[in-house]
């Protein structure tokens, strides 16, 4: 059969993007799947099952989060997966006792691992050549190809859109637990012969490098955004807006100098906790409630749920968790409108001034000397109502709100400019990966 319309209109479009002519294959056959209607005539579409020599997943030890330790054996979780591969800023580690328990569940090379539960469901990264001593927990299916299945292809088949599409289909039984390992197995892809499949896989590793290479110089653009606004909100917030004005030791090691006239006070005297007024939600119970408000927790907004606890502006702070310690999200940040809040943020009201000069101080503190543990550190309310602060005049700090809030004014744009042209670049990645795995082009001899 010669090319179906949908594969003339998909390949038009990779062309325009790459600005390079790709090739269609001679033949094509009709397929019985309305996902893919044709596919290479040489290519035959297999469920996961008959490719992989096993799928299965791993089980978070019993004793949960109090059994990590600082070092020791990995223990991937949904978070540490992604589609350009594992990031382990946030990983935690188990010792020998608890991996005694975990059996079976340990990564090899070459692993596709999938997340099948969860927000981050259908997300999948290939384990790479060199790890070493990794478990995976429940949230995380393992699947592991045989001989005759290049792993970088079956990573990049998952990767696509038409897997994508299955995983979160209802046909193929998806609930709001997510998939099974039954699913999974019968998740389809086409398949070409194994020369073919490590040819389109060499392709794709070259050219989705190029990709990641554009796309992780924009995001230290937006890095460095983000570092020149925090400086500049750092100085405005400890030193004030006058540098003619006199200045005196604070008395605190990390502020040191602050103007004359500032005073210092612990938190717990600048703001007061509305902690007692949160409550935590089962993902369970969320998942079946009706999504209007925003549900947040240490980092920020995880869920939406059906009713609010808070209608006014507040800052929120992490209690718990690794970005305490990796600060990848900020601590510090405000929630406004009607929304819930669980038991891993303190919530904090300003007893008197603008909420934003609060925060952007409350962001800029280090809070790692307050922080207790390591491998689940925390930032309880005792130690965090401890912490020393420079209070400037009401008046100062609304004119320093006001810098802020202008500055911010100036650097959002560009933000939002970098942010678009990461997006339009990660849609061309996915779109380019669908487009050979599933044969819409031949990149053979690209």
């Amino acid at each position: 059969m010669k090319r179906a319309p949908n594969e003339v209109t998909d390949q038009s479009s990779v062309d325009r993007r790459t600005n390079t002519q790709r090739r269609l294959y001679d033949d094509y056959v009709s397929t019985n799947d309305s996902w893919l209607p044709s596919i290479p005539q040489h290519w035959e579409l297999k469920q996961i099952g008959y490719l992989a020599s096993r799928i299965g997943s791993g089980k978070t030890p019993r004793g949960g989060s109090e059994t990590y330790v600082d070092s020791g054996i990995m223990l991937l979780r949904s978070q540490n997966i992604h589609f350009d591969g594992l990031r382990l800023a946030d990983v935690v580690f188990i010792d020998e006792e608890t991996d005694a328990e975990m059996a079976g569940t340990r990564v090899a090379p070459h692993d596709v691992l999938l997340n099948i539960t969860g927000a981050s469901l259908g997300r999948c990264a290939l384990a790479p050549e060199g790890i070493e001593r990794a478990n995976v927990n429940q949230h995380v299916c393992i699947i592991r190809p045989r001989a005759t299945m290049d792993s970088r292809f079956l990573h990049a088949s998952i990767c696509s859109s038409y897997v994508q599409t299955q995983i979160f289909s209802s046909e193929n039984g998806t609930s709001r637990e997510g998939l099974n390992f039954q699913q999974v197995g019968g998740l389809r892809i086409p398949l070409p012969p194994l020369p073919e499949q490590r040819a389109i896989a060499a392709f794709l590793d070259r050219e989705t490098a190029k990709i990641d290479a554009l796309v992780a110089k924009k995001r230290r653009l937006i890095e460095l955004l983000q570092e020149k606004r925090a400086a500049l909100i750092s100085r405005a917030v400890t030193k004030g807006l006058n540098p003619d004005v006199p200045m005196k030791n604070s008395g605190i090691e990390w502020l040191g100098e602050v103007p004359e006239h500032w005073e210092t006070r612990e938190l717990r005297y600048a703001l007061e906790f509305l902690n007692h007024r949160r409550i935590p939600i089962s993902g369970e119970d969320r998942a079946v409630m009706e999504k209007k408000y925003p549900y947040y927790g240490a980092s920020g907004i995880i869920d939406a749920v059906d009713n609010y606890i808070f209608d006014e502006p507040l800052i929120l702070i992490a209690e718990d968790g690794a970005n305490l310690l990796s600060r990848s999200t900020p601590l510090a940040f405000v929630a406004q409108g009607k929304y819930w809040v669980n038991n891993h943020a303190h919530i904090l009201r300003p007893k008197h001034g603008p909420i934003r000069y609060w925060e952007g101080l409350l962001r800029t503190i280090e809070y790692q000397p307050w922080v207790t543990g390591s491998a689940q550190p925390k930032l309880t309310k005792e130690n965090l109502g401890s912490v020393k602060l420079p209070i400037p005049p009401v008046e100062e700090q609304v004119a320093i709100a006001g810098r802020i809030e202008r500055d911010q004014g100036l650097l959002d744009p560009i933000n939002e400019t970098l942010n678009k042209a990461i997006d339009h670049l990660l849609e061309y990645r996915t779109a380019l990966i669908s487009a050979a795995v599933t044969g819409k082009i031949d990149v053979r001899i690209a």
